[in-house]
């Protein structure tokens, strides 16, 4: 054997050992410990993490529409996939009490503007209309009475600011900021009209008040708007989820896929006919991701103009008549009749 064939003889005994000594260390320092699979999720429902002591039932998934794809084991806690997760929260387990009060104001808002639900027919219209008086009103409509009107905060630094006001497809209102209001985006402060931007050929920059900002390049979320621009959407900002069992009400942050075909530009004043059903969430027309920097809130205005409610009432008073055929029907005798 040549020394050169003795030298790497020498060089892959030693790696040998190695590998060896390696193995013999990895066992000493992990003490056998079986190493958990990268996917188990120890802190789910039954596991050995897991302080909220529920049962450990055989792993399952809903289908529900309203789900987020998070899997669970327990169908009546907020572990369940139809409770979706919270971006706020850091658990499974979120207080949503703040949610529950909102959903029942606007709720009694729609109640005491005689307002249907969203999607609802005609019949559920009228019903609605006559819940606010108990009755058919005198010439299909409610006596003289101030509109109803409300005034919120849309705060510059909010992606979403609700109103608490609800709307009704059909309906006339007007939304309008009074007097002199300003918000700041960053270093620029406007009013609800908000400001222009353009691209400078000469400086190659986006600029806007006289100065390249980088952000510029950015797209706002309503393209056809100004930069900070009062904008408005209907929909709702809390939806009730289906309750799985007595007493857990569960509800979901406004869904912006439902409401972005409803956005409409306000500026500091806009009057409308209403194309669509639900509350009135506002924000000022910024790119994601940087609300930061804004400052300040408007303090907005929204009134019913088409006050007071007016229905033809053609459901209730076909029903109104299918009854009084029945109570003559009744009183000629027919009730002994099959």
């Amino acid at each position: 054997m040549t020394i050169i064939n003795y030298f790497f003889a020498m060089l892959q005994l030693n790696a040998i050992l190695l590998c060896i000594l390696a193995i013999f260390s990895i066992n000493y320092a992990i003490g056998n410990v079986i190493i958990e699979d990268e996917f188990i999720q120890t802190k789910l429902p039954g596991g050995i993490l897991d302080s909220r002591e529920l049962p450990n039932i055989p792993f399952q998934v809903d289908a529900n529409r309203l789900s987020d794809g998070v899997s669970s084991f327990w169908v009546l806690d907020s572990t369940s996939s139809a409770f979706p997760l919270y971006n706020i929260s850091k658990s499974t387990e979120v207080n949503v009490e703040p949610r529950r009060q909102h959903g029942l104001a606007i709720t009694q808002n729609q109640a005491a503007q005689g307002v249907a639900y969203p999607n609802a027919g005609a019949y559920i219209r009228e019903e609605a209309v006559l819940l606010l008086t108990g009755r058919v009103p005198a010439n299909n409509t409610l006596p003289p009475s101030p509109p109803p009107t409300k005034n919120f905060q849309v705060y510059a630094s909010e992606m979403w600011n609700p109103s608490g006001f609800a709307l009704q497809k059909g309906e006339s209102y007007k939304v309008e900021v009074l007097g002199s209001q300003y918000w700041v985006d960053g270093h620029i402060k406007c009013d609800a009209n908000g400001y222009p931007s353009y691209y400078d050929a000469f400086s190659k920059c986006y600029a806007a008040a006289g100065r390249c900002y980088s952000y510029l390049k950015n797209a706002r979320r309503v393209q056809t708007a100004n930069w900070m621009e009062l904008i408005c959407g209907i929909g709702n900002f809390v939806t009730k989820l289906q309750e799985v069992a007595d007493g857990l009400e569960y509800y979901v942050p406004v869904q912006e896929q439902d409401l972005i075909p409803t956005y409409f530009n306000v500026a500091t004043s806009v009057s409308f006919v209403s194309e669509f059903t639900g509350e009135l969430i506002c924000f000022a027309n910024e790119a994601y991701g940087l609300y930061y920097n804004n400052i300040g809130s408007l303090n907005v205005t929204v009134t019913r103009l088409s006050w007071p409610p007016h229905s033809n009432f053609i459901y209730y008073k076909q029903q109104q008549q299918t009854n009084e055929q029945w109570q003559n029907y009744q009183n000629l005798g027919g009730a002994g009749v099959n």
